[in-house]
């Protein structure tokens, strides 16, 4: 059983951050609806050829498809008979885009009092910056992120959408937090989380610092502190190593290096003195690396206990020994004909594993004539809206 079976979550959401949430209560076993416009869908459709994609499926599997007109009158009063018996809605409109639609938190709150509503925009529902675009890349410019993660005399972007993926997890807790309100209270509330919030709420340990002494942090400042390096092998490969604070792994360190002078350099014969000299003892750890394999580095590096890595790239990711045992990398149902690989729930529970895997990904409106006869849509009201380009069936 899965914690979440019996939740019914209705999901109108594009890109990365509405549907990753929705992507997580569904591997937490809630039934996800997504809505998506007829003969548009979802924008990472068409990535590849305007049906589905590798993009889409990654955030889109083990949901259902339901294709209706949100900009019309009788596609948003489809809409309203879907939440009177859902237990949750995902959106992330830009703010006031569902308030003009007729289906705004507080208009849904009066029909469906029990939902909970979790919106999730680029920076806020109000304020001066509400109604610009909120993009991954953006969010993590404004909320400082990208300052900590490329050298700002030259910047680069990163090659993940962390931003995105970070709102999409806050948005997922906040839900999840509602339901068990809604256990105590017997009402629904309104979840808000945004790129801004959440990448600015990440940063938790570098805001603390710059907060209490004023010292504004680069991307190399925690690399210092953390006494955290990488460096390159003989075979071109990278390892990564963290000393962290534990003075027996830069004892371990030293022995590993076979360099037990180290141990008694001035510049580094304390915590304090090696993040002054940081520079000059990645010299030396870098100059060792560049006479060893990665293989044997890290072995000797293990050997004495020392914290550290090879730092992968996602196919050796998916080939690693502890990704295999764990079962990280696993496979839709293929109930659809489609079945994608993907990393599981990363979060796992008694039990919560042992049910059937999630179905593929859906194709645009596949669900759409189910889930509105079984929302209580006549066959006849099915046929009319359809006809009249509200709904499209599959």
């Amino acid at each position: 059983m899965r914690p979440l079976d019996g939740v019914r979550v209705i999901e109108a959401a594009n890109y990365v951050s509405g549907p990753f949430a929705g992507l997580l209560l569904a591997q937490l076993g809630a039934e996800v609806v997504k809505l998506e416009q007829p003969g548009v869908g979802d924008a990472f459709r068409k990535w590849r050829n305007g049906a589905s994609s590798p993009t889409f499926g990654a955030l889109n599997y083990g949901k259902q498809s339901v294709a209706v007109d949100l900009k019309s009158a009788a596609g948003q009063e489809v809409v309203r008979e879907l939440l009177r018996d859902a237990d949750v809605l995902v959106e992330n409109f830009r703010p006031g885009v569902l308030e003009r639609y007729g289906l705004g938190p507080d208009a849904v709150a009066a029909l469906a009092p029990r939902l909970v509503y979790c919106s999730i925009t680029g920076y806020g529902p109000d304020g001066p910056l509400a109604g610009e675009p909120g993009y991954d890349t953006v969010g993590q410019a404004r909320s400082g992120l990208l300052s900590l993660l490329t050298d700002l005399d030259a910047p680069q972007p990163m090659g993940f959408s962390l931003s995105d993926h970070l709102t999409g997890v806050f948005a997922g807790l906040g839900i999840v937090a509602a339901l068990r309100s809604r256990e105590v209270t017997g009402r629904g509330t309104w979840v808000r989380t945004s790129l801004l919030e959440a990448t600015v709420g990440l940063m938790a340990e570098s805001f603390g610092r710059y907060l209490a002494d004023g010292d504004v942090p680069r991307r190399g400042h925690r690399a210092r502190l953390a006494q955290v390096f990488t460096v390159v092998a003989a075979d071109g490969k990278a390892v990564a190593v963290h000393l962290s604070s534990p003075e027996k792994f830069w004892q371990g360190l030293a022995s590993a290096l076979e360099r037990p002078d180290l141990l008694t350099d001035e510049r580094f014969r304390d915590r304090p003195g090696r993040i002054e000299h940081y520079d000059a003892l990645r010299a030396v750890i870098s100059a060792v690396a560049g006479g060893l394999t990665r293989a044997e580095l890290l072995a000797r590096l293990a050997a004495h206990g020392v914290p550290c890595a090879a730092v992968q790239d996602l196919e050796e990711v998916a080939g690693d020994e502890q990704v295999r045992h764990l079962g990280l990398i696993t496979e839709t149902s293929g109930d659809r004909g489609s079945p994608v690989r993907h990393p599981r729930a990363p979060v796992t529970g008694t039990g919560w594993l042992d049910g059937p895997p999630l179905g593929d990904p859906p194709g645009l409106g596949d669900d759409t004539a189910a889930v509105l006869a079984a929302a209580g849509l006549t066959a006849e009201r099915l046929a009319s809206l359809t006809a009249a380009g509200v709904i499209a069936v599959r």
